[in-house]
């Protein structure tokens, strides 16, 4: 009876420090969504946006464009994604440049059942595939966020 009640406060314990979105991230989340447009036209289905953090621990969070432009970011497959500032990538579908490591299986599938892009000129420019070169920035805040982009030549 004393091994049980010990195994299960050490359960609880356990159970209690794992919370944070998953990656030990102590502060407040929030749950991140918005639409992508080009020459005010939404981008291709399928473009992979990436969130990474500006500063400090490697904080990713991912989405897949859906038809409308629209897409909601995912870190390590919940919904809530850090309160930190990030650098922001768009990639066209298709591209190397996404981060597999941080998808989920239904963003992992949208990529492989996406048309491939016929044309060799990519459908919007080629700067915003990464992160250091997109000048995109977003800061994530407690509760819902709403982060949009209208990318330019």
């Amino acid at each position: 009876m004393t091994t049980r009640c010990i195994l299960t406060v050490l359960l609880s314990v356990l159970l209690a420090g794992c919370g944070g979105a998953g990656s030990g991230f102590k502060g407040p989340t929030g749950q991140v969504s918005g639409k992508i447009t080009y020459s005010g036209q939404p981008i291709p289905v399928g473009s992979q946006v990436l969130f990474q953090a500006k500063t400090g621990p490697g904080y990713m969070a991912t989405g897949t464009v859906k038809a409308n432009g629209e897409y909601t970011l995912l870190h390590n497959g919940q919904p809530d994604v850090p309160g930190v500032t990030y650098l922001v990538q768009i990639s066209p579908p298709g591209s190397a440049t996404a981060a597999p490591a941080q998808m989920t299986t239904e963003q992992m599938s949208a990529i492989e059942t996406t048309p491939k892009a016929v044309a060799s000129e990519p459908p919007f420019p080629a700067r915003y595939a990464a992160t250091s070169t997109s000048n995109l920035e977003s800061l994530v805040k407690a509760g819902k966020n709403t982060a949009d982009f209208e990318l330019t030549k």
